[in-house]
């Protein structure tokens, strides 16, 4: 019985390191659904994709639709032209960069100091007193990036023609990462990669609130996208 406890606690560590070893990014994804216009958003349904950024890069525009279009036939939904689609799905990305100050803590460890005294005697003994370790703060600089894409799915009633009125659901995802020191801009494309997998991860969906998860690594659809 002993062995069996011992076994069982050893499978509960390796699983707990397993667990903090799992890297990605975590995304935050707040979504909206239209229920009276989404009967037929569900695997199945196609879609046509439609770029909408403000600041158009071509090549980026089409990449990120490939890659859409792949997470979603991956996820079981169909691509279909502007004129046949079902649905139209809207795209658009944003990225920023700031730079502040953080204070940042530094630990110095506690050391041992040999204390003499002299008795009234003139007889000296030799203490040994460890003094406590401290710690204080520096001013470190941060460069901070947010990465954002925006998904947009509307009814196709008008031949291709996006109409705001026939918006059935929508979805703003984000993500985040922080730097030590000066840093210029950060990997655009990269963070894409785990946007793109977030958002259709909840396609169809309302969030309510703002909802977080992790996107992990090893996630087969990061796989799918990222040789291309």
């Amino acid at each position: 019985m002993a062995r069996i406890k011992a076994g069982c606690v050893q499978l509960a560590l390796l699983g707990l390191l397993l667990a903090l070893a799992a890297c990605g990014k975590m995304v935050t994804v707040n979504s909206y659904l239209d229920p009276a216009r989404a009967q037929g958003l569900f695997p199945g349904a196609s879609f046509a994709l439609v770029p909408q950024s403000r600041e158009p890069n071509p090549l980026l525009e089409r990449e990120v639709g490939d890659k859409l279009g792949l997470v979603l036939t991956n996820s079981m939904y169909r691509l279909a032209p502007p004129q046949t689609a079902e649905y139209l799905l809207t795209y658009s990305y944003g990225a920023s960069s700031s730079q502040g100050t953080e204070m940042r803590a530094i630990r110095e460890p506690g050391r041992k100091v040999n204390v003499v005294t002299t008795d009234k005697d003139g007889r000296k003994s030799t203490t040994v007193v460890e003094e406590e370790g401290r710690t204080h703060y520096v001013p470190q600089l941060v460069t901070s990036h947010a990465y954002s894409l925006r998904l947009v799915v509307y009814l196709n009633q008008a031949q291709g023609q996006i109409r705001r009125d026939l918006a059935v659901w929508s979805a703003d995802i984000s993500t985040s990462e922080r730097q030590e020191g000066y840093a210029g801009a950060g990997d655009l494309r990269d963070a894409l990669n785990y946007l793109i997998v977030g958002g259709v991860s909840v396609l169809g969906q309302s969030s309510g609130q703002p909802v977080s998860f992790m996107v992990e690594d090893d996630d087969p659809r990061l796989a799918l996208i990222r040789r291309r």
